[in-house]
């Protein structure tokens, strides 16, 4: 057992199941129940790891994979695993200390079955319909992936599609009804019942809007940038024309540079940023912070205005970056009083099958 500082992000759930048209009601699936269908699918099937994705790659990040879940007290840890960008020789790296034109790319040896990535943890409280985004040793939290993930299993992998063929006609869609574990299939697909699954950032009150009362005085934007890979990050060139400026030396902090721009906004301006931050899910890609005129030495970052807390677990280890699961949980439920402050203001409920 060992101690580490675990940062706690909070998600109130809007939505989590099969819904019949527009209605508010989810006609079946629960979180707890969403959970245990993935745990089935994707754990208790011996699944390797690799069939475990539930979306497509963009440019925005590559996929992820179930690691691992537990539960206990009728609350889940979900564990992802998410992919980092690699060329097809591995992962490249160059010397900081040579100078430009006399670098030599090297790669760390990837076995063809590796998949080069880190892991992202989610604690979910079905009672009370929230997740936790817990970032450990993780670079991000993972939040815009843990989203898709969950779309990606309801809509295509879970035990409520029907896919048969009656008759030589195929029937595709969704049931109120899992798929038996035996015998033959003769459930019919339901019109309408469509998949959602939806979250929003727990907030501290007024932060947002005591950003955009300032809007004309924002001096500077500041972003953080990460890179993972600097053959193949779509970041890389930004973090190259950057180090150029310093005569190439290298970072410091090979995976996260700070960059700010001096600017003039208006309030239009900053809503605009303030709305994409919000509607995707507050990820770490589309944070920033602002500077004030008069407040020179202090930064408002967007994610400033997310409920957080720090706390100290005392989690077992299975290697480096990889936490046992079942002590990381029961750790993170002796912290219940993180809730302590927080209403549930969500228009989900725990009422489904």
């Amino acid at each position: 057992m060992a101690k580490v500082k675990a940062e706690l992000h909070f998600y109130d759930v809007k939505n989590c199941g099969l819904y019949l048209g527009r209605s508010d009601e989810a006609r079946c699936l629960t979180l707890s129940s969403l959970m245990k269908d993935l745990r089935a699918w994707g754990l208790e099937k011996d699944k390797p790891l690799v069939e475990t994705s539930t979306f497509n790659s963009n440019k925005s990040y590559k996929p992820s994979y179930l690691f691992g879940m537990s539960e206990h007290s009728g609350q889940f840890l979900l564990s992802l695993w998410n992919a980092v960008p690699q060329s097809s020789k591995g992962i490249g790296k160059v010397d900081g200390a040579s100078k430009p034109g006399k670098l030599k790319v090297s790669h760390a040896k990837i076995g063809a079955s590796d998949i080069p990535g880190y892991a992202t943890f989610f604690w979910i409280l079905p009672s009370s319909n929230q997740v936790v985004a817990v970032k450990l040793e993780n670079p991000t939290f993972g939040v815009v992936q843990f989203r898709e993930y969950i779309k990606g299993f309801l809509g295509n992998f879970s035990s409520y599609i029907v896919n048969r063929v009656v008759d030589g006609e195929v029937l595709t869609g969704y049931s109120d009804k899992p798929k038996k574990t035996a015998g033959p299939d003769d459930r019919v697909p339901i019109p309408k019942l469509k998949p959602r699954f939806s979250f929003s950032a727990r907030k501290i009150p007024g932060k947002q809007d005591e950003i955009l009362a300032k809007s004309t005085r924002v001096s500077k934007l500041v972003r953080d940038i990460y890179v993972y890979n600097n053959l193949k990050d779509q970041n890389s060139g930004i973090l190259e024309r950057l180090s150029e400026m310093f005569n190439s030396l290298e970072p410091k902090n090979k995976r996260k540079v700070r960059v700010s721009m001096p600017v003039e906004l208006n309030r239009d301006d900053v809503k605009e940023l303030i709305d994409l931050y919000n509607e995707n899910d507050q990820s770490e890609i589309y944070d920033v912070g602002f500077v004030f005129s008069g407040e020179s030495g202090h930064i408002e970052w967007l994610s400033g205005s997310n409920k957080k807390e720090v706390v100290s677990l005392n989690v077992k280890w299975i290697s480096d970056d990889q936490p046992d699961l079942d002590s990381l949980l029961k750790s993170l439920q002796s912290h219940m009083d993180v809730f302590d402050d927080l209403e549930h203001d969500g228009n989900y409920s725990e009422k489904a099958g």
